[in-house]
């Protein structure tokens, strides 16, 4: 209802920066390609990423997302010129 607000866990304590509808969950990116995924907005739970690299190698952000209706996947764009989907 945007007046109530509920404190969820998101599985990470690093900076997530957007989140995306797919029509079916949430999914949300962040900091040192962080991943999380919800069907309810109040359950997430920590993805696998390709980009979620131990602390030693170079970090890569995950800074911003889009749902693709048409082609039914998300888009996201990221740190030292990122651009990747996952169907």
């Amino acid at each position: 209802n945007g007046v109530t607000w509920i404190s969820c866990s998101s599985g990470t304590t690093l900076s997530l920066k957007r989140a995306a509808w797919t029509g079916s969950e949430f999914v949300a990116t962040g900091v040192d390609g962080k991943v999380v995924r919800s069907t309810d907005g109040v359950t997430w739970a920590l993805q696998a990423s390709p980009y979620d690299l131990p602390s030693t190698s170079t970090q890569i952000d995950l800074n911003d997302l889009v749902w693709t209706d048409t082609g039914g996947s998300l888009v996201v764009v990221g740190t030292k010129g990122l651009i990747t989907t996952s169907p």
